[in-house]
């Protein structure tokens, strides 16, 4: 019998410490080499089926590679998107008997079935925690009856279907489940996390047996073969390891030979014995014999058309075309803007058109508007000079300290007047020339002071008109005379760019690492190896372009691809499309892999809601309607949830009468993009507002707050899929005689938790379908003397938490932190968390995410935040100056989403015209 196995990815498991320098996020994607095969990017989950091929997860190329056992591509499948075939995240496979695949895809939160020729059959899941549902489903295997197991990690369970997807069963693991295979028997094999550990369970999930902890070090990927040993991708010890079939070890590799594994995630044994690594970082598949020696790499390094061998440099014109200089092979390649290869020309040599890269010294690369090439040969000494298709135009320099000669020239760029500027590294100092090599300046000479170099290495141009340059001190900006104009210190940076709004983008090769510096010289993001996820793992990165657009492109040297940042924002530079000066309130919701967001916009003289998706493409209208009950009439406060497959969206909104508001529901019909069934949960006429919702295992919740006629109280409503009733005996104050105001709650543990302000103490209340008991034991402030408001409940992995302001002895509401274990409160910010105790904080919101929580309000206009690791960390400050795009104008409403498992955060902003909503990835972040 053929093995059944998969993995799991762990760094999406493991809580981790944020330690920020932006909360700015890019999109990343390998863009060359491009269809050249076997080319990775990421891979992760393999498997192999009964006639020996081998299929492998390329992950962050969206799709399903198949090779025979000699890695020859038989075929490949998929894209990325949210439909049917698409991947956003696919992590494992397995192949039935019948040679059926299956693909978990933890983003898209599903599991795939495909026909043996890639075909798409059918999918199952979506994000929740109800059977059949997902919360990052990672590994998958299947038994002998094609009965499919996966391990829902963040459910902490494992889940039983048959091979059409229906639900069949469960069971609970303690710990984080990881990889997962099963065996010839039947028994389910999985890699448990926290601690480290491996489990075997029959196939009803009763657990036969239960590993050592302390043999592995992240392990992810598991298999077994058919003498039933088990094999196990010890990805933090960059090893294999095996084990006999009852967890007693065996041997290891680390396939030195081959330079070694760089975290392998995922290992399968062929019938004939052989065995298949997925070396993640560093984009290949290891193949080893049934005795454990490497017999073959497949892997993105090559000579052929479009494959990379040690890319240094980049550069792209106008057109998007992408040169590379690829320096092992000593030519340069063209691709276009999909990283389709186009041409390629040079060879090693001192020739018209040779290159003599120097080993270890950097390589320079340039266009000039008119889409001439120029490229730093260093071991020539000489600048030499092609047209756009790579006929050999002319050539300059030679060995000496004259000007216009070279000591291995490094760094070059062109300005808009098609001057040349060269970093003349041996020598210190910059050369400019014009665009057929006459000599017109040089500037610098060795030391540290201002205009001075110690190894020059990068030049980039600026605004078209200044110039940068790189060395072990950092970087210097001169204008294009030579004139210096300020430095500031980095250490050992390599290639740099400046894109159109004038920031800086530098590589540090031997921290693996891309840095994003603002015009003033403040590192603003970075991004390496540290990353929460596959984009921008760089390996020793040298050289980085930048198009025309700002988006960013390096040259991943020993990942031996060009990989692409796209910058451009999110949200296109924010939603107002009703030429208003008003748009506040934004709400997001993740809904059948689209991400919607609704918010409150001014349109013809009232306040109108608005709601638009994302389809990981593109931004789009989700109203073919006016949504408001009555468009003359002001609406507020729009909140989304998702309940049994439908997406409902609740707000409050004038009647007419004077200072009264009702509270109104609505629910998407997505064929018609229109918002039906509109209802007025309110139970009388009045004043009712600040609804919110929270879907439940016994129904979606309501609730908000509704005067009585002297007093505001807390009011709720359950819906059961047809009929709204109430289920607060009245209200939820816990005394009637006493105002309430902002409310908020969250689904937790199979209750539902409503939290209020009440007099001014926090309140908090929990629901188990029939009755509401009290959680707060009198009230959650931290003082009791002082006024506390804006509660917001957030539901986590293994606590309830409970972000809150609360006025200090100055009357400035301090934010405050508790969390809930299901018995107690207990303090767990250490005090206030405002950045200045003297700014009040207000709009608080809050979310865990990958095992951090993450708190975010605004002080005097501008966003604030701060994060803490769940396990071991303390509250750290999150870089904000850079979450606003303008400064501080008023930011407000801030809400967190998440959308294909990253995470997004939304508000209010002023510019120039008005207000809008504004939009922003998170980006990742490390100690």
């Amino acid at each position: 019998m053929f093995i059944k196995k998969s993995m799991i990815s762990l760094f999406l498991i493991l809580a981790w410490i944020v330690m920020p320098a932006a909360v700015e996020a890019v999109e990343f994607s390998q863009v060359a080499p491009n269809a050249f095969l076997p080319s990775f990017f990421s891979p992760s989950g393999v498997t192999t089926d009964k006639s020996g091929n081998v299929y492998v997860v390329d992950t962050l190329n969206y799709r399903i590679i198949k090779f025979d056992g000699d890695g020859n591509k038989l075929t490949e499948f998929g894209k990325r998107g949210a439909g049917p075939g698409e991947f956003q995240s696919p992590k494992a496979v397995t192949v039935d008997d019948r040679g059926y695949i299956y693909v978990t895809d933890i983003s898209n939160n599903c599991v795939q079935k495909f026909e043996p020729e890639g075909n798409f059959v059918h999918k199952w899941g979506g994000k929740g925690s109800y059977n059949g549902q997902f919360n990052n489903p990672f590994g998958i295997g299947v038994d002998s009856e094609g009965n499919i197991y996966v391990s829902d990690s963040y459910n902490r369970r494992i889940q039983k279907f048959s091979s059409d997807g229906s639900y069949l069963g469960k069971w609970h693991v303690d710990y984080y489940p990881a990889g997962l295979a099963v065996d010839g028997n039947d028994q389910i094999w999985v890699v448990v996390n926290n601690p480290y550990r491996i489990l075997k369970y029959d196939s009803d999930g009763n657990l036969l047996l239960q590993g050592d902890t302390g043999q592995f070090q992240n392990p992810l990927g598991i298999c077994t073969d058919e003498e039933g040993n088990v094999y196990v991708a010890d990805s933090g010890n960059n090893r294999i390891q095996k084990f006999d079939r009852d967890g007693s070890f065996l041997t290891s590799w680390a396939v030195e030979s081959y330079g070694g594994l760089r975290n392998p995630f995922d290992v399968a044994v062929s019938s004939t014995g052989d065995i298949f690594i997925t070396d993640t970082d560093n984009n290949r598949v290891i193949k080893l014999n049934s005795q454990g020696e490497p017999t073959a790499a497949w892997e993105n390094k090559g000579a052929g058309d479009g494959r990379l061998n040690e890319p240094w440099a980049v550069t792209i014109d106008g057109e998007g075309n992408i040169f590379a200089v690829d320096k092992k092979n000593y030519r340069i390649q063209k691709y276009d803007a999909a990283g389709n290869f186009i041409c390629a020309w040079g060879s090693f040599g001192a020739d018209d058109g040779q290159f003599n890269f120097k080993e270890k010294v950097p390589v320079g690369i340039a266009v000039d508007r008119m889409g001439n090439i120029y490229v730093s040969d260093a071991g020539n000494n000489r600048i030499q000079k092609f047209n756009n298709q790579g006929v050999f135009l002319t050539k300059w320099g030679k060995t000496g300290g004259a000007s216009g000669q070279f000591y291995a020239p490094r760094g070059i760029a062109v300005d808009d007047n098609g001057y040349v500027y060269v970093a003349d590294s041996t020598l210190e100092r910059v050369q400019k020339f014009d665009g057929e090599g006459e000599f017109i300046a040089s500037w610098g000479r060795e030391g540290s002071g201002d205009g001075e170099f110690i190894d020059a290495s990068a030049v980039a141009v600026g605004d078209g008109r200044y110039i940068y340059v790189t060395d072990n001190n950092g970087i210097q900006k001169f204008d294009c005379q030579g004139n210096f104009i300020r430095s500031w210190t980095f250490s050992s940076l390599s290639g740099i760019g400046v894109d159109p709004a004038g920031f800086i983008y530098s590589v540090h090769a031997s921290k693996h690492q891309v840095q994003k510096i603002s015009p003033e010289g403040k590192v603003i993001a970075f991004w390496d190896r540290s990353e929460k996820g596959w984009e921008g793992r760089f390996n020793s990165p040298q050289g980085i372009g930048i198009d025309k657009l700002g988006n960013v492109y390096v040259a991943d040297t020993l990942n031996h691809m060009i990989q692409r940042l796209n910058t451009y924002p999110f949200d296109g530079g924010g939603f107002c499309p009703g030429n208003t000066d008003l748009a506040i309130t934004p709400w997001m919701k993740e809904f059948n892999q689209e991400l919607y967001i609704a918010w409150v916009e001014s349109i013809n003289g009232s306040t109108q809601i608005r709601v638009k998706k994302y389809n990981g493409i593109l931004w789009e209208d989700a109203q073919a309607a006016p949504i408001n009950m009555d468009i003359n009439k002001n609406a507020y406060n729009p909140v989304l949830a998702e309940y049994q497959g439908g997406l409902y969206l609740a707000w409050y909104e004038e009647t007419g009468d004077e200072n009264v508001f009702q509270v109104y529901l609505k629910k998407y019909d997505d064929s018609a993009r229109t918002w039906v069934e509109g209802k007025n949960l309110s139970f009388s006429g009045n004043k009712a507002f600040n609804i919110k919702l929270a879907a439940t295992d016994y129904g979606l919740l309501a609730l908000w707050i509704e005067s009585n006629g002297t007093k505001n109280q807390v009011r709720a409503k359950l819906y059961d899929g047809a009929n709204w009733v109430p289920v607060d005996g009245g209200t939820l104050n816990y005394h009637q005689a006493h105002w309430a105001s902002l409310p908020s709650c969250a689904e937790y543990q199979g209750k539902v938790y409503a939290s209020w302000s009440e007099q001014g103490v926090i309140r908090v209340k929990s629901f188990n379908g029939t009755n509401w008991d009290e959680t707060d034991r009198g009230g959650l402030n931290h003082d009791r003397t002082k006024i506390a408001d804006m509660p917001v409940l957030v539901p986590g992995n293994k606590c309830l938490y409970l972000i809150y302001g609360e006025q200090d002895e100055k009357r400035k509401f301090q934010v405050r932190v508790k969390r809930y274990n299901g018995t107690l409160w207990e303090e767990f910010d250490a005090g206030s968390l405002n950045f200045d105790p003297d700014q009040g904080a207000f709009m608080l919101t809050g979310t865990e995410y990958q095992g951090v929580l993450y708190v975010a309000w605004t002080e005097n206009g501008i966003i604030r935040m701060k994060a803490k690791d769940l396990d071991a960390g303390t509250w750290v400050p999150v870089e904000n100056e850079e979450i606003n795009y303008f400064l501080p104008d008023a930011s407000s409403g801030l809400y967190f989403g998440e959308y294909f498992g990253k995470l997004y955060i939304a508000w209010q902003e002023k510019n120039v015209s008005g207000t809008q909503i504004r939009v922003k990835l998170m980006g990742k972040y490390s100690n």
